[in-house]
């Protein structure tokens, strides 16, 4: 975990004039957007900008180790880039999501489309939310949305409860997956997002509370350009929905180690050090299709062989 510096050592991240983003920002901004919408976790992609130039590298899931990016030709005292982060589509939604997303769709059929419009699918969560609210023992739910109704009765409200992905069964599954495309569409109408940065001197600077891009829209990825200073040296980067978990359950997707002029990630040294790792587990048919089975059934964690990242 990195700590909040408090006084006078706090450097702005934001960029003091424009710059010209990498060219392939709109390629992973649809990336993340696609992973959020698959139930991918909330991730972030760093890239520098146009004419900066950089490799990067990322673990698996499991490893513990923070993505890694070398800064190897880049001009001034300052680095300019887009931090690119996708709300966390990896939450399973509840009984009031499975409401939402059921209401939502039944709407559309009679012709009452919420589409991407964010204040508009929080009017619906809230109307759903005052139905559940007012349903009694053993009742089914009747959701009111701009001169309709969504009627759910008992029996189908008493299989909302007891859906779940696992169940086997199509119907369970069905509203199960509502409530969580649902529950990742509350989060692309209200996320902001919190970034940290740890510059090689210590100094740590956060941006609180980061909109999305159209706040007014539903937005499942969301960019951030950034000024950090740029020194010899490590700096940390990090962000996370507020709210969320912060980093540390997922420090592989949510921090940065990028390295300048001094101490560059070595990363020939890395993939000796995950082939030693995998001499290591003989028990793990490592790089066939056995391998995930290996790994869940001895409690071995991926080997942490460096890839290219985005």
């Amino acid at each position: 975990m990195l700590t909040r510096v408090k006084g006078d050592n706090v450097q702005r991240l934001q960029p003091a004039g424009g710059f010209v983003e990498h060219p392939q920002v709109k390629q992973a901004l649809a990336y993340l957007e696609r992973r959020a919408g698959k139930g991918g976790a909330s991730s972030i992609l760093f890239l520098p900008a146009r004419g900066v130039s950089f490799d990067a590298w990322a673990f698996a899931y499991d490893t513990g180790l923070a993505k890694e990016m070398n800064i190897t030709r880049a001009s001034g005292n300052v680095l300019r880039g887009t931090l690119l982060i996708n709300i966390s589509g990896h939450a399973s939604g509840g009984l009031p999501e499975r409401v939402l997303g059921y209401a939502e769709r039944e709407l559309g059929r009679v012709g009452v489309h919420v589409g991407d419009d964010a204040k508009r699918f929080l009017a619906l969560r809230a109307a759903c939310n005052e139905a559940l609210a007012a349903a009694t023992s053993g009742s089914g739910v009747a959701v009111a949305f701009q001169g309709k109704t969504v009627a759910i009765e008992r029996q189908l409200f008493d299989k909302m409860r007891r859906a779940t992905l696992e169940s086997g069964d199509a119907t369970l599954f069905e509203l199960a997956e509502l409530g969580n495309n649902a529950l990742r569409k509350v989060f692309g109408s209200e996320n902001t997002y919190r970034v940290r940065v740890r510059s090689p001197d210590g100094k740590v600077t956060e941006l609180v509370d980061v909109p999305r891009n159209q706040p007014g829209k539903v937005e499942y990825a969301t960019r951030i350009p950034l000024e950090l200073p740029l020194s010899p040296g490590e700096t940390i980067i990090e962000a996370w929905p507020t709210g969320s978990a912060e980093v540390p359950g997922y420090v592989e997707a949510r921090r940065y180690r990028l390295h300048f002029g001094d101490g560059l990630f070595d990363v020939q040294k890395a993939e000796q050090a995950a082939l030693g790792y995998q001499a290591a587990h003989a028990e793990i048919r490592w790089g066939t299709p056995h391998e995930h089975a290996d790994l869940e059934r001895s409690g071995v964690n991926p080997s942490p062989r460096p890839y290219q990242d985005f």
